[in-house]
């Protein structure tokens, strides 16, 4: 399922720009689960470490706060030593899994920043205290603002970022690199005029997983679908990526609200192999954009099945992919039961009248059963065994169910059987679209208004080729006579002399 994903936001107690005004991370949680479009995956980012915000965040989000968000996960942000043209350090993101947090400081805490006098600090709490302090020329400054200086001067070095990624095992497995691809704090800044920063920037952007934004023409173009294609953009940044955008809240106001309503969207589970699984396949599971990539399919979609007997068969009910193409389970699981309790209660009649469907070899124990179905655009359907097919509330026919048994009668016949070729031009007709019909009810009307010129050429073809055939041949009869003709003259006439002869013969 698509599901819309803030991967980058910040809360109460961030460490730069904090403008929540006193706002408890609570209540930034739950005014996060109220936006609409639902935000059902939330990255939560801080510089730098992730003892601040994100495990105190995530303690209050398994208290309760925030309910409707389904997973969280830490977003840590970098400042790199590459300034832009916009005299700004260029941001870069590390994700990981929320039970990796620990592993994730640890791996921060390995990169140092070495001060013009030589002094290196590490990026952890002490050492951006110690930095902030040893900056300010002031033992005496207080923690928070010791560690808000400290992060403020520290700048990872990128070859550093670089060599410790590649050589640590934990990181290789676990984390996920975004960078922001902006002009102003982005790898779309690091330029100059004479070009000499283009190396960089692309080994900036190679390192990275994902680039984070909103801007059109950049998804389009780490798609392969600008002006590089894509085996020129695997051969110049290894794969192609995804681009993903948030809010990047530093208000109440701001959160989960990206400028011109920019969503993020990914296929798959709230979990973090989602996240990995768009970075392998960018095409087909990542969209930014304000609606969801199904919403303009959805009408006419099942979302709900809810099975209504003393049993409790199915429980509470089963939610349905809008998007499902398949129903996966072991042999005996009740694939097929749920498949016919589907299609009974959207509208169709052939479980009923089909002898080795589940409904009507389990007819007796679904008595006082009774089949709802919630379709995505609001309306409900609802069958009652008790009830006669006539008082049912839906209209037969509504849906085209294709049981086991009908595809299995189908397949087993030898060749194509009539029944076969019926059923496809039958589907092949009702995806036809309505205006292109040209008035006809059915596959074979159809074909013979839109065959019916080309038929009539063909028959007009065939007969003047009938036509020339047959005055070749009475040509070459004309010729075969006047040969003969000739041949029995020659033989006639008298012989003529030696010169003749002769000459006749050259």
């Amino acid at each position: 399922m698509w599901r819309r994903w803030d991967p980058h936001l910040h809360l109460p107690g961030t460490l730069f720009n904090d403008q929540f005004g006193g706002m408890s991370l609570e209540a930034a949680l739950n005014e996060l689960a109220v936006r609409a479009p639902t935000i059902e995956a939330a990255g939560i980012t801080d510089y730098y470490y992730t003892t601040t915000i994100f495990r105190q965040a995530y303690a209050a989000w398994q208290g309760g706060a925030g309910e409707s968000i389904k997973f969280m996960f830490p977003n840590v942000e970098l400042r790199l030593d590459n300034a832009t043209s916009q005299e700004s350090a260029v941001n870069i993101h590390l994700l990981c899994p929320p039970d990796q947090v620990e592993e994730l400081d640890q791996f921060l805490a390995r990169l140092e920043f070495t001060s013009s006098s030589g002094q290196p600090y590490r990026c952890d709490r002490p050492g951006l205290c110690r930095l902030g302090r040893d900056f300010s020329r002031d033992p005496n400054l207080n923690d928070s603002a010791a560690l808000r200086i400290g992060a403020e001067q520290f700048k990872v070095n990128f070859e550093g970022l670089l060599s410790s990624f590649r050589t640590d095992a934990w990181a290789k497995r676990h984390c996920l690199v975004a960078v922001a691809g902006g002009e102003r704090d982005g790898t779309s800044g690091v330029r100059s005029t004479d070009g000499a920063f283009v190396e960089r920037r692309r080994s900036i952007e190679a390192f990275a997983h994902m680039i984070f934004s909103a801007n059109p023409n950049q998804a389009a173009f780490w798609l392969g679908q600008g002006v590089l294609s894509v085996d020129e953009m695997r051969s110049a940044y290894g794969a192609l990526k995804p681009c993903l955008h948030g809010s990047d809240a530093h208000t109440s106001g701001a959160l989960g609200q990206p400028a011109f309503e920019r969503y993020t969207w990914l296929k798959g589970d709230p979990t973090f192999d989602t996240l990995r699984i768009a970075c392998l396949a960018p095409k087909t599971r990542v969209v930014v954009a304000e609606q969801s990539p199904v919403s303009a399919q959805s009408h006419g979609r099942v979302s709900r099945v809810t099975v209504a007997d003393p049993s409790g068969f199915l429980g509470d009910g089963v939610d349905i992919n809008i998007g499902l193409v398949a129903i996966i389970g072991a042999r005996g699981s009740g694939k097929t039961a749920l498949a016919d309790l589907i299609a009974a209660g959207a509208g169709s009649d052939e479980p009923l009248e089909n002898p080795g469907s589940f409904i009507r070899r389990a007819i007796r124990l679904l008595s006082e059963t009774a089949i709802e179905v919630e379709w995505n655009h609001g309306e409900i359907t609802r069958y009652e065994f008790n009830k006669s097919p006539e008082s049912n509330e839906w209209a037969p026919r509504r849906i085209r169910y294709l049981s086991q048994q009908f595809v299995e009668r189908l397949c087993t016949t030898e060749g194509i059987s009539d029944e076969l070729l019926a059923e496809i031009e039958r589907v092949v007709f009702n995806a036809w679209p309505v205006a292109e019909r040209q008035g006809a009810t059915t596959f074979r009307e159809l074909l013979d208004a839109r065959l019916g010129s080309a038929r009539s050429t063909q028959h007009v073809e065939l007969a003047r080729i009938a036509d020339a055939g047959e005055r070749i041949v009475l040509s070459s009869v004309s010729c075969a006579r006047n040969f003969h003709s000739c041949a029995r003259r020659e033989l006639r006439s008298p012989a003529p002399s030696t010169r003749t002869r002769t000459r006749s013969a050259r």
